[in-house]
């Protein structure tokens, strides 16, 4: 019998790293209940690999009060196993022998805990630039683990953070916005090559053409949550029930001359048409994809967004199959941040090239061609 009074530290660690097993080799026992009643219990021994006295079982006269505390030179045993390795059996279980079985208990215990975090972890990406007066900050930790609730953790080297606070976003050109698409994109695709996370958690505040931007960067084969601010800061989706808003897909009459079409999302907002033919300086078939009463903070689940994702994809196969000769469709979007980064992520090699437009001092203009 032991002597040696463990810390409430040492035991915890023990418990831990045998997730409340036996680590006697192939013994099944849960230590933490009874098998029969199920009833929770503490039915587990910390047992000396080498006694704590040299006396003991395996005791060694320098050793022996060296080891009497430390985690390695300790087993969490079944009562049976217990007894088996210090009083029937002593001989049959070697210092070597306890070692190796205990070091075979741990590696496993940590090989199927590093397989559950790896299919739960998420890579953060943070993208964050004024829109208007506002300005968003790197989100601290525990906002993030808030949003992405207990099914996911996580892992920061997977993430990538693009803060372009600093920048002027109040007059510009095209180039301007394809100079920090293409930054978004490369420094992106960088992280992403080496690391491969298999999923990615969103948080995006920016001007429109920079979220459609971040959509085609992330593109649309990777697992992906997107998360949007409340107006109380925080990330998390306010609607409970997640359930999804319904979408109305409007088709105009589209001549077989016609190679060029609109297409408006109306969400946030109703786009007027004249104000965009005036902009496009053209009258085109508009197509429209809508809710029944366009209002700002209307998006409000997770299901919306992957709702509006598919409804997307939908249309836009159905477009390009209907309407072949369509070569470009002009895009003009008020829709909140979430659904503007799943709109970039919708694409095909075989979809009609789109010319992106914003709104900037109260008018439309043209952002970049996607």
């Amino acid at each position: 019998m032991s002597n040696t009074k463990l810390s409430a530290k040492t035991a915890i660690q023990l418990w831990m790293r045998s997730a409340g097993n036996c680590q006697y080799r192939g013994c099944p026992e849960y230590l933490y209940r009874d098998d029969l009643t199920e009833k929770a219990m503490i039915n587990g021994y910390l047992a000396h690999i080498i006694a704590d006295s040299p006396d003991g079982p395996r005791g060694d006269p320098i050793q022996s009060p060296q080891l009497a505390k430390d985690i390695t030179n300790l087993m969490l045993l079944c009562p049976k196993h217990h007894k088996l390795i210090d009083v029937d059996d002593i001989d049959g279980h070697s210092v070597e022998v306890l070692r190796q079985m205990k070091q075979e208990h741990e590696d496993f215990v940590e090989r199927f805990k590093q397989g559950i975090l790896h299919s739960h972890a998420t890579g953060v990406i943070q993208l964050f630039a004024p829109v208007g007066e506002t300005k968003v900050t790197e989100l601290s930790d525990p906002l993030i683990r808030e949003a992405i609730g207990i099914n996911r953790y996580p892992k920061s080297e997977y993430g990538s953070i693009f803060l372009m606070n600093d920048r002027d976003f109040s007059n510009t050109s095209s180039e301007f916005w394809i100079a920090n698409y293409r930054e978004i994109s490369v420094r992106l695709e960088q992280r992403l090559s080496v690391m491969r996370p298999q999923h990615l958690s969103v948080f995006a505040f920016a001007p429109i053409p920079l979220l459609v931007g971040l959509g085609r960067a992330l593109g649309d084969a990777r697992d992906i949550d997107l998360y949007q601010r409340n107006q109380d800061g925080k990330w998390t989706w306010s609607d409970a029930a997640n359930r999804a808003l319904q979408f109305i897909v409007s088709k105009p009459y589209v001549a077989p001359e016609n190679r060029e079409a609109v297409l408006k999302v109306e969400i946030s907002s109703i786009i007027d048409n004249d104000g965009i033919h005036k902009t496009i300086m053209q009258e085109l078939p508009v197509f429209s994809l809508s809710v029944t009463s366009p209002q700002l903070h209307i998006v409000s689940s997770d299901a919306t967004v992957k709702e509006f994702h598919a409804k997307l994809l939908f249309l836009l196969n159905d477009l390009t199959q209907e309407y072949p000769n369509l070569e470009r469709l002009h895009v003009f979007l008020s829709a909140p941040a979430s659904i503007c980064v799943a709109f970039g992520r919708v694409h095909r090699q075989h979809f009609p090239k789109q010319s992106l437009y914003h709104k900037q001092q109260g008018h439309h203009v043209f952002a970049m061609e996607l």
